[in-house]
């Protein structure tokens, strides 16, 4: 935690941290890591037990819920709908762990209907994080449009009052006094 505060630390490495909430511990810190242990099973899996589906598919499906477990309990990001979305992200990549656990088990029989259910879900978390998206942009839109708005309402009354100011001295031109 101590290096994390200094600049030359936040520099190199800052973008790792980003969004995390720093402040509530280490266990937000552990996220990064998470995930890269995770990828690093599934590459090993892969490259070691190519023979045996069945333990890749249960190792996916073992680390995906316990990333999702995580992310529940801790909840790293400052952000709450960055929690959210991380929560729906991995448990549709739990729901098609389970799917593809379906696909290993069973041959041809269910194999274009789960197939379907697994294209569905990825259309669906697609979709979602697509109108998340859609849904950040139009938020940071309208803050910009309403700073730009009360900008210009500000800078018109203060042009007005000026106006007004100047209009309502008194004059001090010699040639009417006399």
């Amino acid at each position: 935690m101590f290096r994390i505060n200094r600049l030359r630390f936040k520099r190199r490495f800052g973008s790792l941290f980003e969004s995390l909430k720093l402040k509530k511990g280490r266990w937000p810190l552990l996220y990064n890591l998470l995930l890269l242990l995770r990828r690093l099973c599934y590459a090993l899996s892969i490259i070691f037990l190519r023979n045996y589906q069945l333990f890749q598919v249960i190792i996916h499906c073992y680390s995906s819920l316990l990333i999702l477990i995580y992310l529940i309990r801790v909840r790293p990001f400052k952000l709450p709908l960055l929690n959210r979305i991380e929560i729906f992200n991995e448990a549709i990549i739990l729901s098609g762990s389970y799917i593809l656990f379906q696909i290993v088990i069973n041959t041809k029989e269910a194999g274009k209907t789960v197939s379907w259910m697994q294209i569905s879900l990825c259309l669906l978390q697609i979709g979602v994080n697509m109108l998340v998206i859609v849904y950040s942009f139009y938020k940071a839109l309208r803050f910009k449009i309403r700073a730009c708005c009360r900008k210009y309402c500000c800078s018109k009354t203060q042009k007005k009052k000026a106006k007004v100011a100047s209009q309502s001295k008194p004059s001090t031109d010699v040639s009417t006094s006399l």
